[in-house]
């Protein structure tokens, strides 16, 4: 079986004033474009709406942000600042939007079920159904790059 390998680009430089310590994320990015998870993602969420920023652009920035250690949402607008358009392959979007977006996934019928001091966990709703979707169903057809 032949193996498929992603060819990514690694430049070294002596000085670059746009030097990051999370130099490593952009091949990762890369790599995720390359096995199509992005479409993976549009064709199972549906979570963004019909206008602004697409399904994939909230997770791969959400992920990228932790990844770089951001830790709250308004550490979106330092990625953003930090990173921009000219070096991620996905436009980030604002803390608001971050917020509003992560909303979708919230299963208000589910609250009622929660008792104080115990642990509950909701039921799936729509969107977050989505995800079962990109790890079990699209798991083969990711795994073929490996």
């Amino acid at each position: 079986m032949a193996e498929k390998f992603i060819e990514i680009d690694i430049e070294v430089t002596d000085n670059n004033a746009q030097e990051t310590p999370f130099a490593g994320l952009i091949p990762l990015l890369q790599m995720c474009n390359a096995m199509k998870l992005p479409e993976f993602i549009n064709q199972s969420l549906h979570a963004h709406g019909t206008k602004g920023f697409k399904d994939h652009e909230y997770i791969m920035s959400l992920v990228a942000m932790q990844i770089a250690e951001g830790s709250t949402l308004d550490d979106l607008a330092i990625f953003k600042e930090k990173f921009g358009l000219d070096v991620l392959p996905f436009n980030i979007p604002s803390p608001s939007a971050g917020r509003g977006y992560l909303a979708r996934f919230h299963n208000a019928a589910e609250e009622s079920k929660q008792k104080q001091g115990s642990v509950y966990i909701p039921e799936e709703n729509e969107h977050l159904a989505g995800f079962t979707d990109i790890h079990v169903k699209k798991h083969a057809k990711i795994g073929q790059y490996f």
